[in-house]
């Protein structure tokens, strides 16, 4: 490896690498909590979808042994990689920041046409998590589509989450990159809900409470 020979130390390793063996028998010292509490496990990133045989050969072993599992995933599929895992998972746990439009450039530096994504989870069991972002996504037209995406029957939830600046002391802080966003305020979290009932939005939860 680098790491061992890099004489200035510059270059440093982050995770571990596990085989499936491996990873399943880790999983499974936690078997009877996963029972008692009908929980499971879930494969996240990053992106956790680039690496699709590997978490489906770990996600087939797992619901063998009676766990379930889920997939955290973004949307974004250039590999054209979720037609592969759509029946290899319990749950999904599908990100929507923005819609179709030139702030998804902006931002992500990539399109991603949340319809077209959803159209693979028919059938299946989705919770859509959208963060809120003020200035940059907490608009009439985001609340509007967050409104029409509720209705989905593979939908189960959307789970609107507060924006954090976890960032700015972990990942971001080794580039010296700072993010100039912020968290809402009180006020503008009222704000929110106002909209979403206005919109008469399902199974919408704003901070893990009904709207």
């Amino acid at each position: 490896e680098l790491t061992k020979i890099c004489p200035t130390g510059a270059l440093d390793t982050i995770g571990k690498e596990y085989s499936v063996r491996d990873l399943i028998d880790e999983v499974m010292k936690d078997k009877l909590y996963y029972d008692k509490s009908d929980g499971g496990v879930t494969f996240s990133g990053g992106e956790a979808l680039n690496q699709q045989e590997f978490i489906i050969c770990c996600s087939r072993e797992l619901r063998k042994l009676g766990v379930k599992t889920c997939l955290d995933l973004s949307g974004f599929d250039a590999g054209n990689n979720i037609p592969l895992v759509v029946d290899e998972f319990d749950l999904f746990l599908l990100d929507f920041k923005l819609d179709i439009s030139k702030n998804q450039n902006k931002y992500f530096g990539k399109r991603i046409d949340i319809d077209s994504v959803l159209d693979n989870f028919l059938g299946k069991n989705v919770i859509l998590r959208c963060p809120i972002i003020p200035s940059v996504n907490d608009n009439l037209y985001h609340f509007e589509k967050l409104s029409e995406l509720s209705r989905y029957d593979c939908i189960q939830r959307v789970d609107i989450l507060p924006y954090h600046d976890l960032s700015k002391n972990f990942q971001y802080k080794k580039s010296s990159i700072i993010t100039k966003y912020r968290k809402p305020t009180k006020e503008e979290i009222s704000n929110y809900i106002k909209i979403l009932k206005a919109f008469s939005s399902e199974n919408v939860y704003l901070y893990n409470e009904a709207i």
